[in-house]
């Protein structure tokens, strides 16, 4: 029979720990990737809807609310991934011989900018989207005589709900620039 070397140290549970933490901040990763790609998609589609006639620009108006939903949801993960590396270094780094040194290299490594950056992806796909939506559909609103005062002051306040949800969506993108600085 091989005799096991004991864990002298205990560390085996703390890196187990570590391991499924680890795994699921990758998880929320792939989450976070997988939202970006939807947020591209949806926009994608309702504009292709919304622009092959006329009369659908204001399908354009679901976009800042869409946006809003999918930008938080992005941000919860962010902040999940936070938490986690925030744990691994205040709990579980001094439980480790020589410690694992995992949040200090991210944290490094975030610092590093560079030009390409600064030029936040984020800002684009989220409230930039949801912006031109905005600005689109309520050129409709404003230049279409074809709806009536009833229909443009409901379309206005939607309008108005969804700069709203806009700027809810560029607050978020802004938080996650200026947490990674």
């Amino acid at each position: 029979m091989v005799a096991r070397s004991a864990n002298v140290h205990g560390s085996d549970g703390p890196l187990a720990e570590f391991s499924a933490l680890k795994q699921e901040a990758l998880q929320r990763q792939g989450q976070q990737h997988n939202i970006f790609v939807l947020q591209v998609t949806i926009s994608g589609a309702v504009f292709s809807f919304s622009l092959s006639a006329v009369n659908r620009a204001p399908f354009l108006l679901a976009i800042p609310f869409i946006t809003y939903a999918l930008a938080a949801r992005y941000y919860s993960h962010h902040l999940a991934i936070f938490r986690i590396s925030e744990y691994v270094e205040n709990h579980l780094d001094s439980q480790i011989p020589g410690g694992l040194s995992w949040t200090a290299w991210r944290r490094n490594s975030l610092k590093r900018t560079t030009m390409l950056s600064l030029a936040n992806p984020l800002a684009v796909v989220f409230p930039g989207i949801s912006l031109g939506a905005i600005i689109w559909s309520g050129s409709y609103i404003v230049a279409s005589s074809q709806r009536s005062v009833v229909d443009r002051i409901g379309l206005g306040v939607i309008l108005i709900f969804g700069a709203v949800f806009t700027a809810l969506a560029a607050y978020i993108v802004r938080k996650l620039s200026w947490e990674h600085r």
